[in-house]
């Protein structure tokens, strides 16, 4: 994690934003399985919607890896999943091979809120389905790389929450 990062993260418990969290090794790893599976049923959904949700809580799955491999977990404040998709997006380092990342995940996030809770017409665009089903085709394997521990290092770990 680089220095800009931890500082950040610190800065965003100290507002509530996140909160200090243990991490679990088996609740990674089922939310990184969720992802995958919902990967997987975004690729043969007959909908657009179906395809974009599906795509889009893969991701959201793969966030809340993120924090928990980060021992933190979201705040309950309102914006608690833009923190989180954020906070992944910068502890993968996606915005260093793509400099739109995070503004490609906000989008899809936004697209997401309008279209279940507030503007459902016009329908979500194939192109949305597709921007979200490639991020989520991006983000899986480096989340997957990046949460996995060493089982020498696990064995040797500190159990208690250290946050940020």
């Amino acid at each position: 994690m680089t220095e800009d990062l931890g500082e950040r993260l610190k800065n965003l418990v100290k507002i509530r934003s996140l909160k200090e969290g243990m991490r679990d090794q088996p609740e990674i790893d089922q939310y990184l399985a969720n992802a995958t599976d919902l990967q997987r049923e975004a690729e043969s959904a007959t909908t657009i919607i179906g395809r974009f949700t599906l795509a889009y809580e893969g991701i959201h799955c793969v966030a809340m890896a993120v924090l928990n491999h980060l021992e933190l977990r979201p705040g309950d404040g309102e914006g608690h999943r833009t923190v989180a998709l954020q906070v992944a997006v910068d502890a993968l380092r996606m915005s260093e091979d793509d400099p739109q990342a995070a503004r490609v995940l906000s989008h899809l996030h936004d697209t997401r809120n309008k279209k279940i809770y507030r503007q459902p017409i016009p329908p979500v665009t194939k192109s949305a389905a597709d921007n979200a089903d490639l991020f989520l085709r991006r983000m899986l394997p480096l989340a997957l790389a990046e949460t996995r521990v060493d089982p020498d290092e696990e064995a040797n770990r500190d159990p208690g929450p250290k946050g940020p």
